[in-house]
């Protein structure tokens, strides 16, 4: 039986380590709660810029950031990035009723 589980952040003596995500590959995903929120906002249409605002980071931490999150996850795009993290269950589903901005 394989399953989804979202990556926490496990504190200990004040400091924050990654805790794999099981997803349905064959390598578990190693991203921290950071890095998991960023991949949410991509894929709610949030722009690297708008992103690094958001989280208080300089445009060149965000791109940074992104640099190493695309890397875990052997993408190579945003789009790929969005996708692969759905694909692993990484996201919230969308509450039924809504629509996405782009089907509206």
């Amino acid at each position: 039986m394989m399953s989804s589980h979202i990556s926490h952040a496990r504190v200990r003596n004040g400091r924050k380590r990654l805790v794999p995500v099981e997803t349905s590959r064959t390598t578990a995903l190693r991203i921290t709660p950071l890095e998991r929120d960023v991949l949410q906002l991509l894929a709610d249409g949030k722009t690297a810029n708008e992103l690094s605002r958001h989280f208080g980071l300089s445009a060149s931490a965000m791109d940074s950031l992104l640099e190493r999150l695309f890397a875990e996850m052997e993408v190579a795009t945003q789009a790929e990035a969005i996708a692969a993290a759905h694909k692993r269950g990484l996201l919230r589903p969308e509450p039924v009723g809504v629509a996405s901005a782009a089907a509206v």
